[in-house]
C-alpha cells in the first residue's frame, strides 16, 4: 500500500498544485476583470461625455448654418443693390459728360468772358429797365394829368 499511498500523495500534490494555478488564474483574472470594469467605467463617462460634446457641436453647427443661410441672402441682396448702385454711377458718370460737354460749349460761346461779369452787366441791365419802366409809368401818370386838366380846359 505503500505505493498506492504515494501515487495518492503524488495526486493530490498535482491536485494541489492544479488548484493553486487555478487559483492565482482566478484571482489574475479577478483582477483583470476588476481593472476592465473600471475601464469600461471610465469609457462609458467619456462617451457620455463626447455624446454631449456632439449634442453642443450639433447645435452650433445649426446656428452656423442658419447664420450662414442668412449671410448668404444678404450678400444676395447686397449684391442686387451693388448691380444697381453701378448702374446708377454709370447713369451719373453720362449725365457729368453732358454736363462737362454743355459747360465746355458755353465756355466756347463766352469766348473768354468772365461769366460772373455777365451776371453783374445783366443785372445792372435788368435795374436799369426797370428804372425806364418807372420812368415811363411817371410820365404816362403825368401825361395823363395833363390831359385831364386840358380836357377841363376844353
Amino acid at each position: 500500500m505503500n505505493d498506492s499511498a504515494v501515487v495518492v500523495a503524488t495526486d493530490l500534490d498535482r491536485l494541489a498544485e492544479r488548484v493553486e494555478r487555478a487559483a492565482a488564474l482566478i484571482t489574475d483574472l479577478r483582477g483583470k476583470h476588476g481593472a476592465l470594469e473600471a475601464k469600461h467605467t471610465a469609457l462609458e463617462s467619456k462617451h457620455s461625455e463626447l455624446e454631449r460634446a456632439h449634442a453642443l457641436l450639433t447645435d452650433q453647427h445649426e446656428k452656423v448654418s442658419g447664420t450662414h443661410t442668412e449671410l448668404h441672402g444678404n450678400h444676395t441682396k447686397l449684391s442686387g443693390e451693388f448691380a444697381q448702385l453701378q448702374a446708377k454711377y454709370q447713369q451719373l458718370e453720362q449725365e457729368h459728360a453732358a454736363l462737362q460737354k454743355s459747360l465746355t460749349d458755353t465756355q466756347g460761346k463766352l469766348q473768354g468772358q468772365d461769366p460772373t461779369a455777365l451776371l453783374n452787366e445783366v443785372a445792372a441791365l435788368k435795374k436799369e429797365q426797370r428804372d425806364w419802366l418807372n420812368e415811363r409809368k411817371e410820365v404816362a401818370t403825368r401825361i395823363e394829368a395833363i390831359s385831364a386838366k386840358l380836357e377841363r380846359i376844353e
